[in-house]
């Protein structure tokens, strides 16, 4: 048995997301961040700032990208600016999809596709420059399904198993200390093609265009410079839960099953909750944009996830609440629920959706809104032996 501790906080950055944990085992210390970004700038660029501010060390062993939406990827040069970034873990993008994340970037103007189109095309590139030139390494997940691919080899010596490349999101990935798997990573991409195929067709009938000539005309600033207005109002005709058609979801928890640790809650900085009381799970899993509404959809997420879900102690609800992603079944994972989003229950019935708030509340241990407001930021604190 190893001691070791996790602290774990979701920022108030409001409609957004931007996650850091930290796994203290033994005498290393593994950092990781799940999306930096938020629709105000300002809001995710003053967290980001607290938690370089809060970190003794500035190495982060994992920046995780669920997708490619400006709110969940704009505070990541100013990450990047104060720390060093060993790996990047970005979903991989078949053909339609890259199409469709292109386009979903050129919608929000020329800037913005300036500034972010490289992550999709070129990330090496991209990051290394962020990085001064240090290079990252590059992990694409890709949703396959060959059951017969074997386990990232063990580092040498302590260390996260993942390697660079394409991995799969089948398979699990550790935390190895002293040669022993004790932390665990499993990713699960989710892919919409109905909705990729969706997309490229309105925007292409709208342009008169083939697949092929959107595809090389999404790479042209000055075409996204004259047309970025009217492939915002494509999307919008789509309606907001059809924005995305590819999510990376994380799942972060022991590596076998655990059932004793200490366990301490606070919501903002120095204002504990909760005094350490035992607990049995420690699990996390993010969902970013992920479309989980039908049945067949969520049992495929189920699947996947399988005994680990058993493990999950804080869920976090897909595309911030939106009633469009959001299946009933995710109440009954974890016992913790998080919403990010500018505030509580949305009036207009979007970003939370009301109905989703209440049928979590119904079932849910608690439902936990983080908003721009900093005294919601929550901060998650375990402690024992693996």
């Amino acid at each position: 048995m190893y001691p070791f501790k996790h602290l774990r906080t979701q920022w108030p950055v409001g409609h957004g997301f931007f996650h850091t944990a930290k796994i203290d085992i033994g005498n290393d210390s593994y950092r990781y961040v799940f999306d930096c970004g938020a629709d105000e700038e300002k809001d995710i660029l003053q967290q980001v700032k607290c938690y370089l501010a809060e970190e003794e060390s500035k190495n982060i062993e994992m920046l995780v990208v669920s997708h490619f939406h400006a709110d969940h990827v704009n505070g990541i040069p100013r990450l990047i600016a104060g720390s060093t970034v060993k790996k990047l873990v970005i979903p991989h993008l078949p053909k339609d999809f890259l199409l469709v994340a292109l386009a979903k970037l050129a919608s929000q103007g020329v800037q913005i596709w300036e500034q972010y189109s490289g992550l999709l095309l070129a990330p090496q590139t991209w990051v290394n420059a962020l990085e001064g030139g240090r290079e990252v390494e590059v992990v694409r997940i890709a949703a396959t399904d060959d059951e017969n691919e074997q386990d990232a080899p063990p580092p040498d010596g302590n260390g996260i198993a993942l390697g660079r490349g394409t991995a799969s999101h089948t398979r699990p990935y550790d935390v190895f200390f002293q040669g022993k798997p004790l932390w665990r990573f499993k990713f699960y991409v989710r892919h919409s093609a109905s909705l990729a195929t969706a997309i490229t067709n309105k925007i292409s009938g709208q342009f008169n265009l083939s697949p092929d000539e959107l595809q090389a005309s999404l790479r042209d600033a000055a075409w996204i410079k004259k047309n970025w207005a009217t492939l915002e109002r494509c999307f919008k005709s789509l309606g907001s839960g059809r924005q995305n058609a590819t999510s990376l979801c994380l799942y972060s928890g022991p590596s076998a099953p655990h059932w004793a640790a200490l366990y301490a809650l606070s919501y903002a900085p120095c204002r504990c909750i909760n005094r350490y009381r035992e607990c049995c799970k420690l699990g996390w899993l993010g969902t970013g944009d992920a479309r989980l509404k039908s049945h067949k959809k969520f049992q495929a997420f189920k699947a996947h996830y399988g005994h680990l879900l058993h493990s999950v102690a804080t869920l976090s609800i897909p595309h911030h609440g939106s009633e469009l992603d959001y299946n009933p079944g995710l109440a009954m994972i974890g016992c913790r629920h998080v919403i990010t989003s500018d505030q509580y229950p949305d009036p207009h019935g979007k970003h939370p959706h009301p109905d989703v708030v209440a049928d979590l509340k119904l079932t849910s241990c608690a439902v936990d809104f983080v908003t721009r407001d900093p005294a919601s930021r929550l901060n998650e604190h375990f402690e024992g032996d693996l």
